[in-house]
């Protein structure tokens, strides 16, 4: 977790409160009372960035207190980082067949977007990767013209970290 979104599922008609436990304790505001609600809250992490840490909620009524079961998770506040060796931003192409070769710090989602497709979307390079085009080659296919290419690195916890190069294939 980045700590982005700690979310509880319930049900208690009579909700005075929630309670997330983990060092420290943070309540949930908003929530409210019903069948099958849901309630989330975003905490600051950055203290326990590398660690694991144990949590739990107490969802309280006026009769009683419910606790959840305790959940450890890695706390990971830090955004991939990533060295694009290739291709060089501002770089012309004769061929369209491009190699990349890219390096990342920790198991990621490597992704590509290109601006200038009539439709631009994310396209998968890799799952749980730290490098592409590293240890074997890798390419992409392009065509003829100016490509405004945005990689992203997303890891597990949801951290990103996005660098955007320009190439021409002529």
């Amino acid at each position: 977790t980045n700590g982005s979104f700690f979310f509880i599922k319930y049900t208690e008609e009579n909700l005075i409160g929630i309670l997330l436990f983990f060092n420290p304790n943070a309540s949930l505001s908003g929530c409210a009372s019903g069948i099958n609600k849901n309630c989330s809250r975003e905490v600051n992490l950055s203290a326990f960035d590398g660690q694991f840490i144990d949590f739990y909620f107490a969802v309280s009524d006026v009769v009683r207190t419910v606790l959840s079961q305790i959940t450890k998770v890695k706390v990971d506040t830090s955004a991939p980082e990533m060295k694009i060796s290739y291709p060089l931003n501002n770089e012309t192409f004769n061929i369209t067949q491009v190699l990349f070769n890219i390096s990342i710090t920790e198991p990621v989602v490597l992704e590509y977007m290109n601006l200038n497709e009539s439709s631009p979307k994310f396209r998968t390079l890799c799952n749980n990767c730290d490098q592409y085009g590293k240890t074997n080659k890798k390419s992409v296919l392009f065509k003829k013209g100016n490509h405004n290419l945005i990689i992203r690195a997303k890891d597990k916890a949801g951290n990103s970290n996005v660098e955007q190069v320009n190439i021409t294939i002529i």
